[in-house]
Parts: C-alpha cells; structure tokens; sequence
C-alpha cells in the first residue's frame, strides 16, 4: 500500500503520494487542521475549529447550552487497517476513531478511508446511542453534518451540483448552482481558485437531496467557518442503543491545474471506490419493456424470438421485465395490497410452463446472458429479506441468472434503508461477486447516483416512443449533464425501435427519432452502457443491421473505455447544437462528436488535457468525410450533414514516435 499513517503526539496524519489529511484531539472534540495537496505543497485548511468536525444537533452538540457545554468526546482508541481489494471496491486504508460521551451515552467511531492512487479522502461516522438525540420539538430544523472542511470559500469559484431523480417525472436532471453563504441542495461541490490553479471537491455519498429524509433540510452548509457537509441520514428517532448505525458519507479531494482535472479526479475517485474489485465492466442488455406491449406478450415461445434476435444484434444480455411471475403485475405492490410474497414471486407456469429451464438453455447456446426484473417488498420496509434473497439466489443457483433490475425502492427510513442494502449485500458476497443489480432511479426516494454503486450500475429512465417521452437529443443531454461528476461506465442509457409510433411525433419531424439514422441514436449510448429499450425480434433487418454494426465497435473500443476518464464536450445538447464526450487516456483517447440541427457546418472543441500534445487522428464511425485539426488542444471538426456524428480515435504524436 502506498498510503501512511502516523501519530505525533495529539496529531493523527493519514495520505498518500497525492493528498494528506490531519486531525487534531483536544481533549474533547476531534477536527481537521491541515488538507494538503502533497504535489504541490498546497494548504486548504485556514478555519481552525474548536470543536468537533461532525455534529447531530441533542446528540454531539446543543445549540441551547452554550456555556459548560458537556458535549466531550473521549478518544479511547485510535486504529488502522489496510484492505485488499474486494468485491466492492479497491485497496484502501481505514482509519477509526473511537470516541466516548459517557456522560450522554453517545458512543461513535468516525471512519476515514484512503482509498490507493486517489486523490480523496472519505469520512463517516457509526453511531449508537440509549438516548434519542436530547430537544426533540425544540429547534425548527435539527441540523446535523458529516464532515467540516475549513476553507474560505470566497477564494474558489465554486459551483454545487444538485441532482434530481425520479426522472419519469423530471426532464432535466442536475442543477448547477453558484452557492452563496447558507444551505445549498446537491451532493457535489467543486471550487477552484485560479490565483495557484489549485482546487478542491466534495462529494456526499447519499441520496439526492431531493430524496433525503427530513432530519436535514440540504446538501451543503456554507458560511464564514467553511464548509459543511450535511446530513447523517438518520432520524432522531431512528438512533439505536444496540447497534451501530453508519452514516451517509462525506468526500474530500484535491486537485490542481484546471478545473477539467478536478472532474478528471472525481472520476477517478468514483470509479475507485464502485470498482467492484476491478470486476466492474460494460455491459450491453436488451430489456424488451420500452415498447410497452410486454405484458400483452411474455411467455416462454415470445422470449425463445426474442433471445435469438438479441442475439443477431450482439447484445450480451436479454432482461426479462415485469410480468413473468404468478402475481401477474408491479401495480398490486405500487396499491400497496397484502400479498404472499412467495407465491407473489414464483413463476408464471401459465407462460413458462418449465420455469426458465428452456429460456436459460436457449441463452446459453446464443451466448446470451439471462436477466431478470425484481421488485422488493417496500410495503414491508424491506424486513422480509430473507425471502427475497432466496428469491433471487435460487434463480442464480437453477438459471445461472446473475443480472437483477431492482425497481419500485422507496427509501422510507434508515430501517428500509439497511435492510434494502443487507438483501444485495447478502446476494453479492453468497454468490462470490457474480450477482449484480440494475438500480432504477426513475420514481420515489430512492439511492440516486452516488448510493450504492457498489452492487451495480443505474437504470436512468424510461422514455417511449408511444408517449413521445423520447427523443435523442433529451437522452443525449441528461448522459452530457450528468457526464462531469457521475461515470458514464455506471449508466444505462437507451436506444429505442425508431420505426415505431412514427405518428405521434408529426409536429415535431426534426426532433422525431426517425430522423435520425439509427447509427446516430445508438452512438448516444457509445459511452455508457448501451440499453436497447425496445423487443428485439421487432426490429426490421436494416435497423438490426445497423445496431449490430455499431455495437461491433463499442465492443472493440470498450477495453479503452473503461479504463478511461470520459467528460463532455461542446455544448449542452438542446436539438440544435455541436456536443459530444471525450474519453481520457494516459497517450490516447477517444472522442465522440455530434451535430445536431445546427446551422454551421464547423465547430471548434477545446479538449481537456491536450493544450499542450500534437494529436494524430482516426475516423472510427459516424461521418466518414468528417474533416478535423487540432492545435493547442482546439479541436476543429466539420461534418456537412444535420444530425451527423462522428467518433475519432487519438493518439499522441510521442507516442507513435517511441513505438516507431
């Protein structure tokens, strides 16, 4: 492990090669009093607190009692633990402090975890306590924090990135806000000051502020003793005495040198900490739900087509959706009716007469992998996860099913909270890593982006052609917002049958999903994982054709993909502009370039990285007669046609001249 740790006196210092973090104990409170960005011996910390740096209001601290205030922690153990990687995420050292108010009966460890070659550190607190958190009813909002940081914020130029879920109801899924002093909703906060060139960042790992329970009312907290992260994802009322309660998370980052690198370590941090071991990779699924006749159609012989069609296009997995189990449909648990479980979730012998014994088998020979829907039981706040992991695993165990699509969470409570995280978690390390989920982030409070990745990959929305709730450039925005704090490598992203429902999208010919080639409408999804949202054995031949091109090449450049940084590029997507991502590599790269109904026949992109590289060239796909340059990192593309793309190859000049 290249990361350290030492003690020096009442001083505690825990870094690597990149960043460095110390806190003092005083004797009663634990704080930060240096962050420090190791490669260029630059200081963050210039707020000296004098108290700890975490607070739930009746609990650490109270705001009525200002003199004699009893609220003192004793530091009775300080530990530290090296980990390998696991099915979760990548090496990393853990260091605990344990702390003791005997006086309340408040016993808390606080975490900070380094995980190897990032740039951050990640805080937490366990808590548990016989006493509920003292003044319930008294204060008009119970604030409670993670992690203070204290920096002067007037110095950076800082934005926060709120994100929004639920995206059946919303069309526009982050919000960048440049913060004031006061609350701020978002989970991201990014500063950089442009005096040194030097920045920070912070991540929440919880769910979007949007979705949080009320015991905090936002993201951040911001005033002239810097910066709070807020929210412990507790209720006071939630406070155990038996057991450990864990925290929502805070992260803390360095970076240096433009503010594209500080998206770059965000990345990389993330990647790190939901890398699964290094097991995380791409995936290509076809679910059949997006054209909105499933339930009419699922049973065994519809699945056998559709299996081989999946096939025929190179999709690597085919998800079976709602409606395959005896108790028919999602709407008997959405009205909230008292059913069986274990009869609810066995199978539907009327449309399998054999179970999945002859779908899994016909899998097999396609070389298809079988995935399955799932929806557990928030009726029951989740306590039934026994049932529901021998559910799943004994669809594992008897159809080698290791994909599960989660769908209908709502986060009610830290209880729905825990046993929801417990089902994945028994069912990932049961079967030694192989089962993964899709997390559907489209309705209720659920996990958002930054929530347990570590068992999977997001589902991000579901748009129809026959509600003309899709439209290329929709998706190709809400993936391009989304692109600078959350990995494209974690989302799905759809491409629909742009041959159906033609019709509903008269009024708006230029934007219709027919006008656009089919080629187009997957490169959307080149960068994330590809969803094809629609019944395979529905499309016709060219359209196939066309897919199965397509993902020919995703498949071929997807090895680069995932080990890469990928950021926006140009414009935010509206239907009318030039777009497209770059995918960052150490020598080489990729980028994938769009215009849509844009009047110009020429755009120019500013790179990030490259300002100071010479770049050599290779039309992938797309526009073949595309015509590029590139000086100083400015990228100049022409493609004469509306709603073309194109997807170019780089190399650095200096590295095709050391391998010549």
């Amino acid at each position: 492990m290249k990361t350290y740790f030492f003690q020096e006196h009442n001083k505690y210092t825990l870094g690597n090669q990149f960043i460095e973090r110390t806190w003092v104990y005083d004797g009663k409170s634990l704080f930060t009093v240096s962050i420090k960005d190791k490669t260029t011996d630059c200081e963050y910390i210039v707020k000296k607190p004098d108290e700890n740096e975490f607070g739930y209001e009746g609990l650490t601290y109270n705001r009525r009692v200002i003199q004699n205030n009893p609220y003192h922690f004793q530091l009775t153990s300080v530990t530290k633990q090296d980990y390998p990687a696991d099915i979760y995420s990548d090496s990393r050292t853990e260091i605990c402090f344990q702390l003791e108010d005997s006086f309340h009966g408040v016993s808390l460890l606080r975490y900070a975890v380094l995980y190897e070659n990032t740039w951050a550190i990640r805080t937490y607190c366990m808590v548990k306590s016989y006493n509920m958190p003292y003044g319930e009813g008294l204060f008009d909002v119970r604030n409670n924090w993670i992690d203070h940081i204290g920096v002067n914020y007037q110095d950076y130029d800082m934005k926060v990135v709120n994100y929004l879920t639920r995206t059946d109801r919303k069309t526009e899924l982050t919000e960048v806000q440049t913060p004031k002093e006061g609350s701020v909703a978002g989970n991201v906060l990014i500063g950089y000051r442009e005096k040194d060139k030097q920045g920070l960042f912070l991540i929440k790992e919880g769910p979007a502020t949007m979705d949080e329970r009320p015991e905090t009312i936002t993201g951040f907290h911001i005033d002239s003793n810097g910066i709070n992260v807020m929210s412990w994802g507790i209720m006071p009322v939630e406070i155990r005495g038996d057991r450990y309660q864990k925290t929502y998370s805070a992260v803390t980052g360095v970076f240096h040198t433009s503010k594209s690198c500080g998206f770059m370590k965000i990345h990389e941090y993330l990647k790190t900490r939901f890398s699964q071991g290094g097991s995380r990779k791409y995936y290509t699924m076809i679910n059949p739900w997006g054209d909105r006749s499933f339930y009419q159609k699922v049973n065994e012989h519809f699945i056998l087509d559709e299996i081989n069609a999946a096939a025929r296009l190179g999709a690597e997995q085919y998800q079976i959706d709602d409606g395959w189990q005896k108790g028919s449909e999602l709407i008997r648990l959405v009205w909230n009716e008292a059913f069986d479980f274990t009869e609810y979730w066995s199978m539907d012998t009327t449309k399998f007469p054999e179970g999945f014994k002859n779908v899994a088998a016909r899998a097999r020979e396609k070389g298809v992998e079988l995935c399955l829907w799932f929806a557990p039981d928030r009726n029951r706040v989740y306590r039934n996860v026994d049932e529901a992991v021998e559910v799943l695993y004994d669809m594992y165990k008897t159809y080698g099913i290791k994909s599960f699509k989660l769908d209908a969470f709502q986060n009610r409570s830290k209880e729905a909270e825990e046993n929801f995280e417990e089902m994945m978690r028994i069912l990932r390390e049961r079967s030694d890593g192989e089962i993964t989920f899709n997390l559907d982030v489209t309705a209720d409070a659920r996990g958002g982006y930054f929530m347990f990745c570590e068992y999977g990959g997001i589902f991000l929305e579901n748009r129809y052609t026959l509600f003309k709730s899709y439209f290329p450039h929709s998706t190709l925005r809400n993936l391009w917002n989304l692109a600078f704090t959350v990995p494209p490598q974690f989302l799905q992203i759809e491409y629909v049958n742009p041959k159906l429902n033609r019709d509903k999208y008269m009024d708006v010919k230029e934007l219709a999903p027919e006008s656009y080639s089919p080629e187009y409408i997957f490169a959307i999804t080149m960068f994330a994982n590809p969803l094809g949202w629609f019944e395979s054995s529905g499309l016709n031949d060219e359209t196939l054709s066309s897919y199965a091109y397509m993902m020919d090449i995703h498949k071929k450049i997807r090895p680069d993909l995932n080990q890469g940084v990928i950021l926006p590029l140009g414009h935010c997507p509206d239907g009318h502009s030039w777009t497209g991502f770059q995918c960052i590599l150490e020598d080489l790269g990729y980028v994938l370039l769009f215009r849509e109904n844009n009047m110009d026949d020429q755009f120019l992109y500013t790179l990030h990285g490259l300002e100071n590289d010479d770049l050599n060239f290779e039309v992938l796909c797309g526009d073949k007669q595309a015509k590029v340059s590139c000086q100083k990192g400015i990228l100049t593309v022409c493609m004469n046609e509306k709603r073309s793309f194109v997807l170019l190859r780089y190399v650095k000049s200096s590295l095709e001249k050391s391998q010549n």
